[in-house]
């Protein structure tokens, strides 16, 4: 849950590192922002740059961004819950809603890749999860989606290498 005065990371190439969140959008009295919702925040830090780079965004602007990541854990319709290890958003235009970078860097939701496809975003990064299955049944041991597993673990079936996109609830 992000609110006002959150320092987020910047998931995308648009040249910003961290920005300070200063209002969730979408409602009068709406005070959280979530995955998929929109902010407005400021630039608090820049990548480096280097020879021949060209940043679109500078220290101290005003930009909108929509959520990608947050700590908070989210239970999807099927039972899982995910959360991200940290609090990320997209730099986005104001007027056509589509991304200032033009990668997005590790993990997204397909929910927010379904709602955002024709924006042109180009998504880059770790979308694999592993989840703990039970051997006899095949089913998972629990509902949480969790990072990543030793290969010991993997080869004595108790792991199994999940694609994020294929959850239809995400």
């Amino acid at each position: 849950m992000i609110q006002a005065n959150s320092i987020l990371d910047v998931a995308d190439n648009s040249g910003a590192k961290k920005v300070n969140c200063i209002r969730v959008l979408g409602g009068y009295k709406k005070k959280t922002a979530s995955v998929g919702d929109l902010i407005v925040a400021s630039i608090r830090e820049m990548r480096r740059q280097g020879p021949g780079q060209q940043w679109k965004v500078k220290k101290g602007d005003v930009v909108t961004c929509v959520v990608v990541r947050t700590k908070k854990s989210n239970r999807t319709s099927s039972g899982f819950s995910y959360s991200g290890s940290t609090n990320a958003v997209v730099l986005v235009d104001p007027n056509n809603k589509g991304p200032l970078g033009n990668r997005v860097l590790g993990p997204v939701t397909e929910k927010l890749k379904k709602a955002r496809t024709s924006s042109g975003f180009s998504y880059s990064g770790s979308t694999n999860a592993v989840v703990l299955v039970d051997p006899n049944n095949k089913g998972p041991l629990g509902n949480r989606v969790l990072g990543p597993v030793t290969e010991k673990l993997k080869k004595a079936g108790f792991a199994k290498i999940i694609n994020m996109s294929s959850l239809s609830a995400f």
